[in-house]
């Protein structure tokens, strides 16, 4: 009975702490971006993240925020009047947060976000990308390979021009070299 009852407690604690097993890849510039996992997208309505495929072609611009940092909220803004900007150049503006989704719904009232929304983003994500500090924004190339990070507030048109014009041809060759 108590060999039982022993077997119940330690069944019942493994299936209750059980856990998604994700895929850590930490991020490194030249190299294919790691992996993301975006359970919750709040923008566009409907869409789901299935990997970088999916953007195949498209320059993405990752960028992890916390609506209570003041700077993330400025790097926000940033973001939004660089998406207004650029946004017919075939980049995909991500915006992702750990926090819950009622949360972000509550922010997002009074705080415009464009692009893509996602919330509840797990440790994984943050981890993959080595996210120590918010806000922090990844550069993604057309071919899924990481070109920069920096902070949010950090981001200007110039660094996107040079992202996405002729400027950074050099650059994904040199990548590419890396990579071989």
């Amino acid at each position: 009975m108590k060999k039982l009852i022993l077997f119940l407690i330690a069944f019942s604690f493994f299936g209750c702490s059980a856990k998604k097993d994700y895929k850590v890849s930490l991020m490194e510039i030249g190299k294919p971006a790691p992996d993301l996992i975006l359970e919750k997208i709040i923008k566009p309505k409907g869409e789901k993240f299935k990997d970088w495929q999916q953007f195949k072609g498209k320059f993405v611009i990752l960028s992890f925020f916390a609506s209570w940092r003041e700077n993330s909220i400025d790097g926000i803004n940033r973001l939004n009047d660089l998406y207004e900007e650029f946004k017919r150049d075939s980049i995909v503006f991500i915006a992702i947060t750990d926090e819950s989704e009622a949360e972000i719904r509550k922010f997002s009232r009074n705080n415009r976000i464009e692009g893509w929304l996602g919330a509840k983003v797990p440790a994984e994500s943050f981890k993959n990308f080595k996210v120590y500090e918010r806000p922090m924004s990844i550069l993604i190339s057309s071919n899924a390979i990481v070109t920069d990070f920096m902070d949010s507030n950090d981001l200007s048109r110039d660094i996107i021009e040079k992202f996405i014009g002729k400027d950074n041809t050099e650059r994904q060759q040199v990548i590419e070299e890396i990579k071989e």
